[in-house]
């Protein structure tokens, strides 16, 4: 059954390491419903890019091992849920 699952992804701040991330998803079909992309505030060699991703758990657990076997990437986050999404930046959620 699909539903919405938070990825956290810590990688180097390089120009094409969003655009392989998203190709990813892409290709498997995954629904991006939400992205935020920032650079850390102490080191600005290293960003977080935050999704909120529609699509079942076996999908999700296969392109979060793929993407953690990029080179730039450092670890990755996940949450069941946009709620995590939503804690962290501050904003609420649909139908809350």
């Amino acid at each position: 059954m699909k539903k919405d699952f938070t990825l956290e992804v810590f990688a180097e701040n390089n120009f094409n390491i969003l655009n392989r991330m998203i190709n990813a998803f892409n290709r498997r079909r995954i629904r991006i419903k939400n992205l935020t992309a920032y650079e850390m505030e102490d080191d600005f060699h290293t960003g977080v890019a935050r999704f909120v991703l529609y699509t079942t758990r076996e999908n999700m657990a296969k392109v979060r091992a793929q993407v953690e076997k990029f080179i730039e990437v450092e670890r990755t986050v996940l949450h069941d849920g946009a709620e995590a999404y939503f804690d962290k930046t501050g904003k609420t959620a649909p139908g809350r």
